[in-house]
């Protein structure tokens, strides 16, 4: 997760070209990735804090995956209309 900004920026002119977005448009889909963290070892973050608050895997598992849905269902589909509004999309 920590990494996924290296190694999709790079990729941004190539994806843009295959997605016919522009390179901006293409970029900004990188920060919804952020959202859809499935499980707590996806993110060192998470799993530092996990450890650091003495708190189970599970409990973590069990917070994660109703945020997964929510943001799958509902942020992804307002953040598109954002950008459709915006002009990002053409």
């Amino acid at each position: 997760m920590p990494g996924i900004v290296a190694i999709m920026s790079p990729l941004a002119g190539e994806l843009a070209a295959a997605t016919q977005f522009p390179v901006i448009t293409v970029l900004m889909t990188i920060v919804n990735g952020y959202t859809l963290v499935v499980f707590p070892y996806q993110a060192g973050p998470i799993v530092f804090a996990l450890m650091l608050g003495g708190a189970r895997f599970r409990d973590a598992v069990r917070l994660m995956l109703p945020l997964l849905v929510i943001s799958a269902v509902v942020l992804i589909p307002l953040t598109y209309l954002w950008w459709r509004f915006l002009g990002y999309l053409g």
